[in-house]
């Protein structure tokens, strides 16, 4: 959802853009009402988490601008997007096991999987390079 919206700013957003934010809204409308705990602290929790992972997104793409790590080697392409994916899943998987955790750990993820990146883009041929060549 967070590509959604930032789709959304760019004025990107077209018919099957449309459809998707709405399935995706109806999930967490589901998600929300079938929660043990009170619907407005659930609604809370998807809300901060969502802020939560658009401010580590934001700190992949300094990590990924501020280091040089746009190369267009495909095995370094292949290294970082899988490996950044990776630990991103398994961190984010753990982090939202509880509520509060995901506040801080969802970001942290979304950061040390930039590191990954960056570093994979250094060491694999091809990874390095400057974004806005």
């Amino acid at each position: 959802m967070p590509w959604l919206v930032i789709a959304g700013f760019e004025g990107a957003v077209h018919g099957w853009w449309i459809a998707v934010l709405v399935a995706c809204a109806t999930a967490l409308g589901v998600h929300v009402r079938l929660q043990p705990e009170h619907a407005s602290r659930a609604s809370l929790w998807l809300v901060l988490t969502e802020g939560a992972l658009i401010v580590g997104m934001a700190g992949l793409l300094v990590e990924k601008v501020g280091t040089n790590s746009c190369g267009g080697g495909l095995a370094a392409n292949l290294v970082e997007w899988i490996g950044g994916g990776a630990i991103y899943l398994g961190g984010g998987a753990w982090a939202l096991q509880r509520p509060l955790r995901g506040v801080w750990a969802l970001p942290l993820a979304t950061v040390v999987a930039g590191g990954w990146m960056a570093a994979a883009a250094h060491l694999v041929s091809g990874g390095a390079g400057g974004c806005f060549d």
